[in-house]
């Protein structure tokens, strides 16, 4: 493998005549506070302060010590005038910040140390932009965030007043604002006083020029800090260097790799068509709407489309290169884009259900199923549900059917997973594997739900009736909680499933209805919370009883005759008086009737 390794400072890799290209292929910068603070504290902890007493001089002085920062890979030569960043994005991206951050503080603090505004033009004209023929001409050059990066960091004094429209210019504002706020005089007197003497911290002068000391000294620590620069002139040997070399930076994801590959190979030998930066872009714009994990996503995506792979988060890169890995035609590649944009809106279509969506009465069942499961928290579904509505696109699925079976998985997952049964959830990787090969490969929709009533059933037989009774009576519900987040959807949840097979016939409307606690939950019992403590009311006769401040039982009676609710029905029925030793059998004869009916 051909490459020259030069070792270098990073001001003479600021000050040499080439300007440092971020491809289109590279991921975007990614870095959060975790990342840059550690960056900022490293080049901190390098410097040396010497105190000066001369009564002429009260000042500090610095001295920066030998600091590596690590490899950076460069696609081109040594002696070309643009060279692509193949790996140390993150890093040259972090310094040029820190750099603009410092250029800036300089300036705001010009007109009380004059020498500041000559420490902010070297900065700007020496390491940030160099005029080339009388044209500006920035070291570093990027397109994903242009212009956002170049006008609000790179320029000095820019007008520029746009905020950041993606999540990569989000990303970029937030580390320059965060380095600027704990740069600030405030702050560095603050968390770095052992530089400066205390004694002399209300001395005006001293303050500012030794701030102003401070700001060069990390300026000059950055620009002495040591990499080894690598300069690859082959495309393909570039490509395998940055897959296996990611020194000092934030790890490469497994998507970072996919996308990097996908990218190479829609380079042709001259440029890179802007049809897969913008189709990547699209599908990066979908998650983002929807504060997802594009990680997240592209694994249950691929158990979606190629369920046979078993993948997984750590094997996914491998699996992709299999499938791709010797494919040479642009098209395939563009084909996997436009793919992967119409799968990430199903995705969040189905893994974060909009109501909106489900406007129209007969698709509701499948909303509230879908939004139960995204509740519960349930993950490992995901894929077969994207496997199952990708499916629909193709085939027509017969709704009644589908809303059964949407609901027939939800009120099984709470089963499974809502109560504290302790069911291990790798026991369904392989059943939903085979589901979603299964449907794949239907021909019709009676194949796709044979296969789903098959995992159903498989659902069942993992559930043991007793244990899941005794840990169904448990699950709670208080609205004092529901109101502060904390999870009580599972009881809400169930209570509606078995409220609605109770009033098939006389259906309660969703808007109108609420949660009753017999017991009222201002009883300081652990009990009251329980499912057995708890009905289906409509809010109206619910608002009635706490207008008149009618918290017995006994009273509560005559309010509960006016509901069409047959759970509070059979509540009256049951119990002539209800008191806490009733709350876990009748939790039990619900989690009876959820079982029967719910899971039937």
């Amino acid at each position: 493998m051909a490459f020259k390794a030069i070792g270098n400072s990073f001001k003479n890799l600021l000050t040499a005549s080439r300007v440092y290209k971020i491809p289109d292929y590279q991921r975007d910068f990614s870095w959060d506070r975790s990342n840059y603070m550690v960056f900022l504290q490293d080049i901190i902890s390098q410097l040396i302060a010497e105190q000066n007493d001369d009564d002429d001089n009260i000042s500090v002085s610095f001295k920066s010590q030998p600091y590596y920062m690590g490899n950076m890979i460069f696609l081109g030569s040594d002696t070309d005038e643009e060279v692509d960043v193949v790996d140390g994005q993150q890093r040259i991206t972090v310094t040029t910040i820190l750099l603009a951050v410092i250029r800036d503080l300089f300036i705001e603090i010009s007109t009380k140390v004059s020498v500041a505004k000559d420490y902010s033009d070297t900065i700007q004209s020496d390491y940030l932009v160099k005029k080339v023929d009388g044209s500006n001409v920035r070291k570093l050059k990027t397109t994903s965030s242009y212009p956002y990066f170049t006008k609000t960091i790179q320029d000095a004094n820019s007008s520029y007043a746009d905020s950041p429209k993606t999540l990569e210019e989000d990303y970029l504002k937030e580390c320059y604002d965060d380095l600027k706020k704990n740069l600030s005089q405030k702050s560095i007197l603050k968390n770095f006083s052992k530089y400066f003497d205390e004694n002399k911290n209300s001395d005006e002068k001293y303050v500012n020029e030794n701030y102003v000391n401070f700001l060069k000294a990390i300026r000059d620590q950055l620009l002495a800090s040591e990499v080894v620069e690598i300069f690859v002139n082959d495309k393909g040997q570039a490509y395998k260097i940055f897959e296996s070399i990611n020194s000092k930076g934030k790890p490469l994801s497994q998507v970072d790799l996919i996308k990097n590959d996908v990218f190479s190979n829609l380079v042709s030998t001259t440029s890179l068509t802007n049809d897969g930066p913008e189709g990547w872009q699209k599908v990066l714009d979908v998650v983002s709407e929807y504060q997802g994990s594009i990680n997240d996503f592209f694994v249950n995506y691929w158990k979606a489309t190629y369920p046979e792979d078993s993948v997984s988060g750590a094997t996914l890169y491998k699996k992709y290169l299999n499938r791709f890995g010797d494919i040479n035609d642009r098209s395939e590649y563009l084909a996997l884009l436009d793919n992967l944009l119409e799968s990430v809106k199903i995705y969040y279509f189905v893994t974060k259900p909009n109501r909106a969506d489900f406007s129209r009465q007969e698709k509701k069942p499948q909303y509230i199923g879908l939004d139960a499961i995204n509740k519960l928290g349930i993950t490992q579904i995901k894929s077969l549900l994207l496997t199952l509505y990708t499916k629909k696109e193709t085939m027509k699925l017969n709704n009644d059917k589908l809303n059964d079976v949407i609901n027939k998985i939800a009120n099984y997952q709470l089963a499974l997973f809502g109560t504290d049964s302790h069911i291990r959830s790798n026991l369904f990787t392989s059943p939903y594997k085979i589901t979603s090969i299964a449907i794949k490969k239907a021909k019709n929709q009676s194949d796709v739900f044979s296969a789903l009533y098959e995992l159903i059933d498989i659902f069942k037989k993992n559930i043991n009736e007793q244990v899941f009774i005794d840990s169904f009576t448990k699950l709670t519900f208080l609205k004092s909680s529901a109101r502060k987040g904390l999870n009580s959807f599972p009881a809400s949840y169930a209570l509606h499933q078995i409220s609605s097979s109770m009033n098939s016939e006389h259906n309660l409307n969703d808007d109108s209805i609420t949660i009753e606690h017999i017991i009222d939950e201002k009883n300081q019992n652990e009990h009251v919370a329980r499912i057995g403590n708890l009905s289906i009311l409509e809010k109206n006769i619910h608002d009635e009883i706490n207008r008149n401040g009618i918290d017995t039982y006994s009273d509560k009676k005559a309010y509960y005759s006016n509901s069409f609710s047959i759970m509070i029905d059979n509540l009256v029925k049951e119990y002539s008086d209800f008191n806490l030793g009733n709350i876990d059998s009748r939790g039990k004869k619900l989690a009876k009737y959820y079982y029967d009916n719910c899971l039937g």
